[in-house]
């Protein structure tokens, strides 16, 4: 007799028909739980007791009636309503009797001080223009201030300029003129080699005639040497500065 063996284990039956009753009962008391802990609130204070209504009657005339009349004005609804217009002028006010201190104090006021005295500013020198009434061309009128100078510095510093006796500035009317600085290369016996300008006077034309002056003046000789020596020549502009007519008038 031939006899079959099994080809298959089965496992033992689980106990799966007890799982959801249990889960019924733990998800029972959860909610049990979560309802007593949301309920859960502070014991109310006692509630005072019950007051009956009131009625105080106050005699026309009374302090007390003073007291309380402003209150009861105060509170009027005719006051804020508006479908009903009072019969009382709302813009006039009750006067009172307080008085502002800037109205009942008179502050008292340091005397003023002494006037102090006006120191007038020298007197001029009046000058006297005459003119001439013969043909002839009369002199002009002497110049007041210094005029045009040309410093050197540098390796200049201690030489004299001679500019040309015809040198002659022209400037705008009222143009603030500044100081112009040239680097000078100047030779052994005096005469100017190169010229650059280091700055501006303020007007193109007054530098150029600046720079005609400069190439034509003459420096003092050196003490030593046969090279040329460099430095800067400063033109501090004075009364020459002609403001009047332009170099083309003549």
């Amino acid at each position: 007799m031939i006899t079959g063996q099994q080809l298959f284990d089965w496992p033992s039956r689980h106990h799966v028909h007890l799982v959801l009753p249990l889960m019924l009962v733990i998800s029972f008391g959860l909610h049990a739980v979560a309802v007593v802990v949301f309920q859960a609130s502070h014991h109310r204070a006692l509630a005072s007791p019950e007051r009956p209504a009131q009625v105080w009657f106050l005699p026309p005339g009374s302090p007390e009636a003073a007291r309380v009349t402003p209150m009861l004005e105060a509170s009027d609804p005719a006051l804020f309503s508006p479908g009903q217009i009072s019969a009382r002028d709302l813009t006039m006010r009750s006067e009172t009797a307080y008085v502002p201190s800037f109205d009942s104090e008179t502050p008292a006021l340091a005397p003023l001080p002494p006037p102090a005295l006006a120191l007038l500013p020298p007197v001029a020198p009046v000058i006297t223009i005459v003119r001439s009434t013969s043909a002839a061309r009369p002199s002009a009128a002497p110049q007041l201030g210094r005029p045009t100078a040309l410093k050197a510095g540098g390796g200049l510093a201690g030489r004299e300029i001679l500019p040309p006796a015809t040198a002659a500035y022209f400037a705008p009317p009222r143009l603030g003129l500044l100081p112009l600085v040239f680097l000078v290369s100047v030779s052994p016996d005096g005469r100017p080699l190169h010229m650059f300008p280091q700055n501006s006077s303020g007007d193109e034309s007054l530098d150029r005639e600046a720079l005609q002056v400069l190439a034509a003046s003459r420096f003092s000789r050196a003490d030593s040497g046969t090279e040329p020596v460099w430095g800067s020549v400063t033109f501090l502009w004075g009364v020459d500065v002609q403001r009047d007519k332009q170099p083309h008038d003549g």
